[in-house]
């Protein structure tokens, strides 16, 4: 009874927004959001930067933020209050919006309308959405549904990508664009790569300094994200890098956006990024990746360089969540304990990272090229012509 009420409730909820139909759809005009409002980055940043950069007088760009009034000095957008008058107005009179997770089912879309998911990970590693709930409510398989009906577009960043995270996860039928992730672009770019590098090291005072970047995943779910029970030893890493490469080292610390896992040690080599919005920018700047069983080591692997997975609860988590793929086939060397972690930082070989990271993408049947963003644009001309 409890979920046909959810329903009812919901359904009520769309059919009201209907209100907002009397406004004409605008053709040009493209809604922007990143983690449901939280935040500058991932596809959609690059999706609308590419826009205003290359075609400005083309489209007006709109972007939703839980707190505009932190994003007022973006160029060429509109930014507006998440969940605000302001925000429905346009949500409802964008011909197309682009986002990074699944669209708000208690808005409808309209039939003009076109939504377009950049989704907001590449690769095939943790399981997600169907692939490891056990069990549905009716109220969540109504609310799949929905999302599977009116997502116009999925963005794909590889073979695997598609065959698991968008079909399999999410069920979806409809079509899947090739074409890989538009975060990646700057990555194929050695000069776009040295400038997001230094931008990063000069915003931390790392310039001369080797950085380890430490971006484990999270633990539980979207809508109850647990606190890491995993604990780097920050110390011992510092330790062993500062002894292979010569020179000092620091960790940027970067918590996942649905964890509140930050750094509070006192250890001043550590510095907690996570409120730094954009990852490329960090993983360009990265000397070396520690993660778990994150996505970013596929965007990593673009970039060649060496990467740790440290996952001393591999049991635990293969139990709980369990992944799509084999993590011996993730590029990536394992670590499962401190131990392992030191003989690994004081043994990894760059080159053969490189190769392993090469060989990923292959197997994956990456999709990444460099070209997302115009690839993408070509797209957006077609649908709204």
């Amino acid at each position: 009874m409890k979920d046909e009420v959810n329903i009812l409730v919901r359904k009520g909820i769309r059919f009201a927004f209907h209100l907002f139909f009397v406004f004409p759809i605008k053709r040009n005009r493209i809604m922007f959001e990143s983690y449901k409002g939280k935040s500058y980055s991932c596809n959609p940043k690059y999706v609308s930067e590419y826009l205003y950069n290359n075609h400005k007088n083309e489209f007006e760009l709109v972007w939703v933020f839980r707190e505009p009034e932190k994003h007022r000095d973006i160029k060429g957008i509109t930014s507006v209050k998440y969940n605000s008058l302001k925000y429905f107005y346009y949500r409802f009179t964008s011909k197309i919006i682009i986002c990074n997770m699944t669209d708000e089912v208690y808005l409808p879309k309209r039939k003009q309308q076109v939504v377009i998911n950049t989704w907001h990970a590449g690769g095939a590693y943790k399981r997600v959405g169907l692939s490891y709930s056990a069990t549905f409510s009716k109220a969540t398989q109504w609310q799949d549904e929905i999302v599977r009906k009116e997502t116009s577009y999925y963005v794909s960043s590889s073979a695997l990508f598609t065959k698991y995270n968008i079909q399999e996860a999410y069920h979806y039928d409809g079509e899947v664009l090739n074409i890989g992730m538009p975060r990646n672009d700057c990555l194929f770019d050695r000069s776009k790569i040295e400038l997001l590098s230094d931008k990063v090291r000069d915003s931390f005072k790392a310039q001369e300094k080797v950085i380890v970047l430490y971006a484990p995943t999270f633990r539980g779910d979207f809508s109850h994200a647990e606190s890491l029970k995993v604990s780097l030893p920050f110390e011992t890493v510092i330790r062993e890098m500062e002894n292979k490469y010569g020179k000092e080292a620091v960790i940027f610390n970067r918590s996942h956006y649905t964890s509140k896992d930050v750094y509070t040690g006192d250890n001043k080599k550590v510095i907690d990024v996570t409120s730094h919005e954009d990852m490329q920018e960090l993983l360009a700047a990265a000397d070396l990746l520690i993660t778990d069983y994150s996505s970013s080591i596929w965007d990593f692997a673009i970039l060649g360089k060496p990467c740790i997975l440290y996952i001393p609860d591999f049991d635990e988590y293969m139990g709980d969540r369990g992944t799509y793929t084999p993590v011996e086939k993730w590029p990536g060397i394992i670590a499962k304990n401190e131990s392992e972690l030191e003989n690994v930082i004081r043994d990894v070989s760059e080159e053969k990272c490189r190769q392993m990271a090469d060989q990923h993408l292959k197997l994956f049947g990456s999709y990444e090229n460099g070209n997302a963003s115009a690839l993408l644009y070509k797209k957006i001309r077609e649908v709204i012509s």
